[in-house]
């Protein structure tokens, strides 16, 4: 068989990285969740977590974006189905905290991992990533698709928003200091949702110069009607207050702005706040929607 070309092989290599490269940190962190759990059932303690299995998925026509897909093991029956998007520091760091909640209470949980720098040729165009997640979830017979729960952080939250309101199937959103403004007011106001009677929770500190509290009330009310808004409020709570791991407690962090136009948010982790937040997420989660019996 002839020798590739030596520019061939550099090329495919740094196509490869380029797709490998957002979920390093995903699969790193789910070999440490394993091995923990392995040497805590070797001493006969508890394991933190109910065994799980977690493989990649491909995302869009493309394919050049992933995204892991993590479902208990073994699966009995159909699971039921979560999204979680992360914000622009991706899915394996703040977002932790609410996949652990959500994977112990049996969801199957898909994380994308997409391209926010736009450094990826054939990346999902930003409209549609919600879109591309929901269909990736769907294409899975383990899951069950009726009524997705969406997830998201920050540019995460911008990003759930944008593609719910432009038809995206899902029937859950939780929205975290996804960057209050006008233009999301909008977004709302003119949204075509798939399920007309959706629940949102929006959830924001106080304290949060990204997300003011007179926005945020702006845009709880420019909802459509039918669709049900809870607005939660986090008392002395600023901007990423799940940035645990980022900065030591007490420390500060400059994270970008979740409208992703070049302002810098001050962030300050809180584990306090953390817990509510993911105590509310799951409450929200778990309570029977409208309508249903």
């Amino acid at each position: 068989m002839p020798d590739r070309p030596a520019a061939w092989d550099r090329e495919d290599r740094a196509t490869l990285q380029r797709m490998i490269r957002p979920l390093r940190g995903l699969l790193l962190l789910a070999t440490i969740l394993a091995l923990q759990s392995g040497a805590k059932a070797e001493r006969g303690e508890p394991p933190a977590a109910p065994p799980v299995q977690t493989e990649a998925v491909l995302l869009g026509a493309s394919g050049v974006e992933l995204g892991l897909l993590t479902l208990p093991d073994p699966v009995s029956g159909l699971s039921l189905a979560a999204i979680l998007l992360a914000d622009r520091d991706g899915p394996w760091r703040r977002s932790l905290l609410y996949s652990q909640r959500l994977l112990e209470n049996g969801w199957a949980l898909f994380e994308p991992a997409f391209d926010y720098a736009g450094q990826q040729a054939g990346r999902v165009p930003p409209a549609q990533r919600l879109a591309a997640a929901v269909e990736a979830v769907r294409r899975d017979a383990r899951v069950d698709t009726d009524q997705i729960l969406v997830v998201g952080v920050g540019a995460g939250a911008r990003t759930a928003l944008e593609g719910w309101a432009g038809g995206a199937q899902v029937s859950r959103l939780v929205l975290l200091y996804p960057g209050c403004d006008a233009t999301l007011a909008a977004t709302a106001r003119t949204a075509s949702p798939a399920d007309p009677l959706t629940d949102v929770l929006l959830m924001h500190g106080d304290a949060d110069a990204a997300n003011p509290p007179e926005a945020c009330a702006e845009l709880a009310a420019a909802f459509p009607p039918g669709v049900s808004v809870r607005q939660r409020v986090l008392r002395g709570s600023g901007y990423g207050w799940d940035g645990l791991d980022l900065v030591p407690p007490g420390g500060r962090i400059l994270q970008g702005h979740p409208a992703g136009d070049g302002r810098r948010v001050v962030a300050v982790p809180d584990a306090t706040a953390s817990q509510i937040a993911a105590d509310w997420m799951l409450g929200f989660a778990v309570t029977k929607r409208r309508g249903d019996r």
